[in-house]
């Protein structure tokens, strides 16, 4: 989603035309001329994507004055919005609720993924691509999440036969971490709060974390670009693929908070996203997020189901 909001910009800067169908360009006047249109999803999986059109916003009234400058950029962006919001009308995925299990021990975070280290996590298998519901039972992924004194613990192991490596902490450039193969965390320690960080590892063990706010008319600011609340991550190439680790103080979370954990997958020219559980849209659709408690000991259990 960031991806293609960041090529629909590039062409929109380049003075290109973008492209769009008669049928896009009467979804997008359905939602430009629908003042109803941007509360309908309030309470509902399409929220995040709803929150994108706010009649009195610019993309509407720029469809609703007819062609001209932008014309075909508002068309093209109001026409996907409306098929995502579908997409989240249709959905009857439950959110996730977890209560974290406690771990024997804090792990080391080193990048490598010891099943003794990580004795009383919660395990899940597979991964779900964005948006879907079904499982992709042949990825070997293996997901840990678990808390330790405070710490919020989490790790996964990824088969990946081609490793793509990105460095750049910077957004808005060629090749950020984003998007090439990363481990993408997202946490809201409070859940009264608008704010939650970002937190990407790549398979060399660069850490980026951003401090983040949606908004309530759609999207997200950026707050503090290069944050880092006293997360410690770290990663490693292992045969046939990677591992990844990461902890994260719970000092200021409430007793409820919410996380998404996402793959990033660069291959084959492809960038691929999935999660432990299904996952709505992205990790900054924090209406999807799993919400979570762990701030007392609960038995440990090992789960391959993808929700409780």
């Amino acid at each position: 989603m960031r991806r293609a909001a960041a090529l629909l910009a590039a062409l929109l800067a380049a003075g290109c035309a973008a492209s769009f169908t008669p049928e896009d360009e009467a979804l997008a006047l359905r939602v430009a001329n629908d003042p109803a249109f941007h509360r309908s999803g309030k309470g509902t999986p399409a929220e995040f994507m709803t929150n994108k059109c706010e009649y009195g916003g610019i993309t509407c009234r720029t469809v609703r004055n007819g062609p001209g400058d932008d014309y075909a950029y508002c068309v093209a962006k109001l026409a996907g919005i409306y098929r995502d919001a579908q997409l989240g009308f249709a959905w009857t995925e439950p959110q996730s609720r977890w209560k974290l299990p406690e771990l024997a021990a804090a792990p080391r975070i080193d990048g490598l993924v010891s099943e003794p280290e990580w004795r009383g996590a919660r395990i899940c298998s597979g991964e779900f691509p964005l948006s879907e519901t079904a499982r992709r039972e042949a990825a070997p992924t293996r997901w840990y999440f678990g808390v330790y004194g405070g710490v919020f613990h989490a790790a996964a192991v990824f088969a990946d036969p081609e490793i793509t490596v990105f460095r750049d902490r910077r957004q808005g450039t060629p090749e950020p971490l984003y998007f090439a193969d990363c481990f993408e965390f997202f946490l809201r320690p409070d859940l009264r709060s608008r704010e939650y960080y970002e937190i990407l590892v790549n398979p060399e063990g660069a850490l980026w974390c951003m401090r983040q706010r949606f908004r309530e008319t759609g999207s997200w600011d950026t707050l503090d670009a290069d944050s880092n609340p006293g997360i410690t991550a770290a990663a490693r190439r292992i045969p046939g693929g990677w591992s990844v680790e990461l902890s994260i103080p719970l000092q200021t979370a409430g007793a409820e908070f919410s996380f998404a954990a996402v793959r990033i997958d660069l291959g084959g020219g492809e960038l691929r996203r999935s999660s432990p559980v299904p996952l709505l849209y992205d990790g900054h659709n924090v209406f999807g997020h799993i919400i979570a408690s762990g701030r007392t000991s609960v038995s440990s259990a090992t789960v391959n189901a993808p929700s409780e």
